[in-house]
């Protein structure tokens, strides 16, 4: 029984002495913690909205300080998020003591210099997010050598240099990589970057990268969601292989130099939901297979040399809301499909070469209750303007200008929303009568009539348009008359244009 008793307290003592060591150990690692974060703050140069002066206090735990959060069993720091806190200062190297942090998110703040190589003792890091700040100095090579690493957001900052390999590690576990608008040298595209098979998100935009894509880009990135390498000097043609990156939701292309035909391999990426493959080179018809692709939310193919009609697959794409094919020289009519896409709120047909009459109809029950923007300007376009158009509440620009429309000009009076109205150098003819239906666009900018057969006088009610508007071109409309002295109420009026008419009178008193 004495045995017994005495081992009792041989072992109380042993437990008790555990005990004490592991408060002892965790109080110093909290206060190493502490330390780090009193560094940090150190650092800061400004604080406008008092995020660290007011709370960051040691007469308090630093678990329950601003943006601090720990972990339940060592109550270690685990996550770091200042972001947008409009913070000045440098990263003090002391944060690379916390050694259980997790995630790191400064993003949208105005910290400057370099990151400090201290950080690379983060081995549990998972996340850093220092985009929008004014970071200088090249991207350190050792984010490749953090473990756990799945996310680097390091966008919009002042970063130089090249790319480091080091980054692309092909055991890695990183997912997403944003390095977005820095300031690096000139570099061919990163090839690297296409080995990595947990990548999902890869954005290089505005990162001077020159080159072609490799032919095999997709071969081992099958989580690839998102690439955007827009605004680069990449050229050469889009590999047939992107057929395999079949996870990918959002292709950015657009300013650079690619050429050759859009494959009609992206049609099998059926997860696509934005296509954006704008000011380039390419050349040859928009493919129909673009048709399968029934999440697409938005297509933008403009600025580039596409020839030939608009697919009549492309009626499928039920969900689209963006239509953009600017500046190409795309032929043919206009299908009455793309007037019965119901969730369109941006077409933009502007500056090809497409002909004909506008459809005299569209489908029951839909009339443009969406559109926001209708962009038909530059064209071939004749006949009458469609008063289905007049349905469009929420129309904010219209531009039908150079093209042959003819007959008179519809009631817009319902396009309350109205701020941009350029129907300037057709056939439309008729008196001016439709200027008193525009006085319930009360958001109306800019109206441009010019050049157009429509002759008659301004009316008085001229001066009951929006007070917002900037400019009002009606040169060479064979106007008659005197004008009238109530517009003089446009007091927001930068340009007007009068010339070349049969107006009589004098601005001077009413201006």
């Amino acid at each position: 029984m004495e045995n017994l008793c005495f081992f009792i307290v041989v072992v109380t003592l042993l437990l008790l002495k555990c005990s004490t060591l592991c408060s002892a150990r965790n109080l110093f690692n909290s206060s190493t913690d502490e330390d780090a974060l009193l560094a940090f703050k150190a650092t800061i140069t400004s604080d406008p909205y008092g995020i660290l002066a007011n709370n960051w206090s040691t007469d308090t735990s630093i678990c329950y300080w601003n943006g601090v959060s720990c972990g339940i069993k060592h109550r270690r720091v685990t996550s770091l998020n200042l972001s947008r806190f409009h913070l000045r200062g440098t990263v003090a190297p002391h944060i690379g003591n916390l050694t259980f942090l997790r995630s790191l998110d400064i993003n949208s703040n105005n910290f400057t210099g370099i990151l400090p190589d201290e950080l690379s003792n983060l081995r549990r890091l998972k996340e850093i997010n220092v985009g929008s700040n004014f970071f200088t100095g090249e991207i350190p090579s050792w984010f490749g050598t953090l473990p756990e690493l799945q996310h680097i957001r390091l966008n919009n900052n002042t970063f130089t240099g090249k790319i480091p390999p080091a980054l692309f590690n092909t055991t890695s576990k990183l997912q997403t990589l944003n390095l977005q608008y820095n300031q690096f040298t000139a570099y061919s595209m990163p090839y690297g970057i296409f080995k990595m098979s947990s990548i999902r998100d890869i954005n290089l935009r505005g990162c001077s990268l020159s080159g072609t894509l490799p032919s095999d880009m997709c071969n081992n990135t099958p989580k690839l969601k998102t690439l955007d390498l827009s605004r680069n000097q990449l050229y050469g043609e889009i590999p047939p292989n992107i057929y395999k990156c079949r996870d990918l939701e959002d292709l950015r292309l657009s300013f650079n130099h690619f050429d050759g035909n859009i494959p009609s391999e992206i049609g099998t990426l059926v997860n696509l939901k934005l296509l954006a493959l704008d000011d380039n080179s390419f050349g040859g018809g928009i493919p129909k297979q673009l048709g399968n692709l029934t999440s697409l939310n938005s297509i933008y193919l403009g600025v580039n040399n596409l020839t030939g009609e608009l697919p009549q697959e492309l009626s499928n794409l039920a969900y689209l809301e963006i239509f953009s094919v600017v500046n190409n020289a795309l032929s043919g009519s206009i299908p009455s499909f793309m007037f019965n896409i119901s969730t369109l709120k941006i077409i933009n047909l502007q500056s090809n070469h497409f002909s004909g009459s506008l459809p005299s109809t569209i489908g029951m029950g839909f009339s443009f209750l969406n559109l926001e923007m209708l962009y038909l300007g530059d064209n071939r376009l004749m006949g009458p303007i469609p008063n289905y158009i007049t349905n469009a509440s929420k129309l904010t620009q219209l531009a039908m200008h150079q093209n042959s429309f003819s007959g008179s000009v519809p009631n817009f009076g319902n396009l309350r929303l109205l701020q941009e109205l350029r129907i300037w150098e057709n056939n439309l003819t008729g008196d001016l009568t439709f200027l008193s239906s525009l006085t319930t666009c009360q958001y109306l900018q800019v109206l441009q009539i010019s050049t157009n057969p429509l002759n008659g006088a301004l009316p008085t009610s001229i001066g009951n348009l929006s007070t917002s508007l900037k400019e009002f071109h009606a040169a060479e409309c064979e106007i008659m008359g005197a004008i009238p002295p109530e517009i003089g109420n446009l007091i927001s009026l930068q340009i007007l244009a009068l010339y070349s008419n049969q107006l009589t009178g004098t601005l001077q008193n009413h201006m």
